[in-house]
């Protein structure tokens, strides 16, 4: 049979954080041979980055999918590449690690000032009285030193960052329905999970964010940190559609219609459970 539609398999080769060799599959299939190793270690850019990637190549595999050109051995082979590659996937707490290891060491950066405290972003305003005093750029940035020396802020925001992470890295990797309740939004701090590590809850959600809102770097760096977090959660819901997706093609292809409507009626040899979240909302 004339796969036709088979090219844009090769889309899947540039799905987040891997990178394709030049070996060519059997049976015709698009050269594929993903890494594990490329974008290990990386920091939210490239995740985000890896998102926006996995985006156009699901889009073009939903289309090929569904071209009846396309045969089942050929689906059956994308649906196991698409899982195994997705098990490879950094998840987001692999690079908020990096990106709280870098906030760490920056601390004592001749530039702290300017890129964190006199950066500004039309789109997320800060209320800082000192963003708003009739003075240059230099005297401003006198009086942020000052204000972080008098304050300990170096010290104390690294404090926070180290509760924040600890926070995050209980709840970042669920699906968004598996997650606590988060306490406050921009950026959240979620409620503790028993079942959690215990650096996840050392305080309480009310005192983690009022320690949060008075430090001057760790507050301004963890709204950016969250900044396009839903991106990566819309990468995960996407995901478990694609997979889903797949799986009916095949049982479409075998069967010579559409399975049946219960959820498990495409759970089998090639897909053992649904993945969680390919029934939620599609985000625009």
């Amino acid at each position: 049979m004339d796969s036709g539609g088979a090219a844009p398999l090769g889309v899947v080769a540039p799905f987040p954080r891997h990178s394709p060799t030049r070996a060519r599959g059997k049976k015709g299939l698009p050269p594929l041979a993903p890494s594990p190793l490329v974008g290990r270690h990386g920091f939210l850019a490239e995740r985000l980055t890896g998102a926006a990637m996995h985006d156009d190549a699901s889009r073009a595999l939903t289309r090929w999918a569904a071209d009846p050109r396309v045969d089942a051995p050929l689906l059956r082979r994308a649906l196991a590449e698409v899982v195994a590659i997705d098990a490879m996937t950094v998840p987001r707490s692999e690079a908020l690690k990096q990106e709280y290891l870098v906030f760490a060491r920056s601390l004592d950066d001749p530039n702290l000032v300017e890129d964190v405290l006199m950066e500004r972003d039309p789109t997320r305003p800060v209320d800082d009285w000192c963003q708003d005093l009739p003075v240059g750029d230099a005297t401003k940035r006198r009086i942020h030193e000052v204000r972080l020396l008098a304050a300990d802020d170096r010290e104390r925001s690294l404090r926070v960052a180290r509760l924040m992470t600890a926070n995050w890295l209980a709840e970042v990797d669920k699906p968004r329905s598996r997650r606590s309740a988060p306490a406050r939004w921009d950026p959240p701090i979620y409620e503790p999970d028993p079942a959690g590590p215990p650096a996840s809850r050392a305080l309480p959600p009310g005192k983690l964010s009022r320690w949060l809102d008075s430090s001057m770097l760790a507050s301004r760096i963890f709204r950016s940190f969250d900044r396009h977090a839903h991106l990566i959660d819309r990468e995960r819901a996407r995901q478990a559609r694609l997979v889903v997706h797949l799986a009916d093609q095949l049982y479409r292809r075998e069967h010579g219609g559409a399975p049946p409507p219960s959820p498990g009626a495409l759970a089998g040899p090639d897909l053992e459970a649904l993945p969680e979240g390919f029934d939620a909302p599609v985000e625009p």
